[in-house]
């Protein structure tokens, strides 16, 4: 899965408000990707972006192939039901992910200010 560097950019502002380590980049786009799947409302943003940031393996992402940390079924499930469309493969489900963390981005860029509280922003969206 790729990044733009605008999100790789992004990454520590989110891992400060959430408290995450600066080294657990996996656990900020697990989160960026859960807010996409998460939220309903029609997002418009730029689809065909070049991705200039950083390559993830799925490993790093959904934990394929680890024996108790593989969300890998759980991921193309959510993302099968969101987009109701089947992921037929691990290029496809690529694809998904990036277009998710795309989405994910967006919604929060737009939402979040430099002093915003991002459990509110929860509480406010999602109760």
């Amino acid at each position: 899965m790729k990044t733009t560097q605008e999100i790789e950019d992004y990454i520590p502002k989110i891992n400060r408000l959430i408290g995450i380590k600066k080294d657990d980049k996996w656990v900020t786009l697990r989160f960026i990707i859960n807010i996409s799947l998460s939220f309903n409302n029609e997002i418009s943003f730029n689809k065909n972006i070049e991705f200039d940031g950083k390559n993830y393996k799925l490993e790093q992402i959904t934990g394929f192939g680890k024996e108790y940390e593989d969300y890998t079924d759980l991921y193309s499930s959510m993302i099968e039901i969101f987009d109701n469309q089947a992921i037929k493969n691990k290029k496809d489900l690529n694809e998904k992910l990036e277009y998710h963390l795309l989405r994910g981005y967006e919604i929060l860029n737009s939402s979040l200010k430099s002093k915003s509280n991002l459990y509110e922003f929860l509480l406010q969206e999602f109760y």
